[in-house]
């Protein structure tokens, strides 16, 4: 099989660290199906200061340098890279390039029309996955109206390209559901969840050099994100307020952001909080494999009934960590492989009753044994990606 992977924000080691797409990439090829990817060479998430290596089977577009998420700069940049790729399929097509399958992954949808095209040229079947639900998600959590152009525009675009799409793929659990929902029409669907790469992890629980060092004597509690009003760490304030005088416990918070400043202030009078501001990715996963609980937090939105698919909760679990998840959602991760302690949001200042339930070393043990076992078993990269090519292969034996 020939695939061609587009995704516009896809990142490469070591020019940014190995995201979804990428690894895809690398199994897919590791299986014997000849896969390209397609990517933009800047985007916010691309580790700047270095030069990107050029690898066999990558192309990286060209795209102008911006930083933060929300420059318009990012915008020029989705039609930018989506005229780049209708040219760069007329290429393929015209040097005699063969293509079985065009795969095009969000949360861009600009870039989609791009992919749907390319399939065109080619005459071939496409792939839509989404990851993010755009532009629901730039509603529930950006703050955009549902009348605003730009939101009526990618809605279009949507509805097209779940249409058009031979497979429309999800990395969330309910991503059939939202369809559904929505009213859009498509041929076929099929849920790939989010997980882990297992090499990637080696590689930073090999380091010998540690970021942070924890006091085995308390119950280290780590959170590890960004600390912007999109996440939720807010939801965990009160409840670390609240145990600002247990000198068992040490909370350790790994990220940087627009709210650091605030929580900082927030819990100024905490002995037993410790911010360590951003740290790459090697070094806070050493740090986590280290920790003994793990936090996590999601606002109370109406979105997440659809449940979510975070790339550092199945982290979380592959390194054994029990967790404490804040969570009022759906398709709850941490309940179904009982591998922690779920909370409601609207009882975040009672999360001390989650800590209280994994301050056992046999209960921690065994949550983090369970998730530990369950991402092993269908959340790793070489599973995920066996079991997509089952479906392309399926998708391609059909007759239109």
């Amino acid at each position: 099989m020939k695939i061609i992977m587009i995704n516009q924000d896809a990142t490469v080691p070591p020019y940014g660290y190995g995201g979804r797409s990428y690894f895809l990439f690398e199994e897919f090829n590791k299986i014997g199906h000849t896969t390209d990817l397609l990517k933009a060479k800047n985007s916010h998430l691309h580790r700047s200061q270095l030069i990107e290596p050029k690898r066999a089977n990558i192309t990286s577009l060209f795209t102008f340098k911006y930083k933060k998420s929300n420059s318009y700069l990012r915008i020029v940049n989705w039609f930018l890279f989506s005229i780049l790729v209708i040219f760069r399929a007329m290429y393929m097509k015209v040097t005699g390039r063969v293509v079985d399958i065009v795969y095009y992954s969000s949360p861009s949808l600009v870039g989609a029309i791009a992919g749907l095209a390319m399939a065109k040229i080619f005459r071939v079947k496409f792939v839509f996955e989404f990851r993010d639900i755009w532009p629901l998600t730039l509603v529930s959590v950006g703050g955009f109206s549902e009348t605003n152009i730009g939101i009526k525009f990618m809605r279009k675009i949507e509805k097209l390209v779940v249409s058009k799409a031979d497979l429309v793929v999800s990395t969330l659990p309910g991503g059939r559901v939202y369809l559904e929902e929505s009213g859009f029409k498509f041929k076929d669907y099929y849920h790939s969840p989010n997980g882990v790469n297992t090499s990637e992890l080696s590689l930073a629980l090999a380091r010998e050099q540690k970021e942070i060092y924890f006091d085995k004597k308390k119950l280290n509690i780590t959170y590890a994100g960004s600390l912007g009003k999109a996440n939720a760490i807010d939801k965990l304030m009160p409840g670390i307020i609240k145990l600002r005088h247990r000198q068992d416990l040490q909370f350790h918070i790994i990220g940087d952001g627009t709210e650091k400043r605030k929580f900082e202030d927030l819990v100024n009078e905490n002995d037993n909080i410790i911010f360590y501001g951003h740290l790459d990715k090697f070094s806070t996963i050493k740090s986590l494999a280290d920790s003994d609980v793990a936090l996590i937090a999601w606002h109370d939105l109406d979105i997440y009934r659809f449940g979510v698919s975070a790339n550092k909760l199945f982290e979380y679990m592959a390194l054994g960590l029990p967790i404490i998840n804040i969570y009022s959602g759906d398709y709850d991760y941490v309940s179904k492989y009982q591998c922690g302690v779920t909370l409601e949001c609207s009882k975040h200042l009672d999360f001390v009753d989650g800590i209280i339930e994994l301050s056992d070393v046999t209960t921690r043990q065994e949550a983090g044994q369970s998730g530990q076992a369950r991402v092993l078993e269908s959340h790793t990269y070489d599973v995920i990606a066996a079991n997509l090519i089952k479906k392309l292969d399926d998708i391609l034996d059909k007759i239109d």
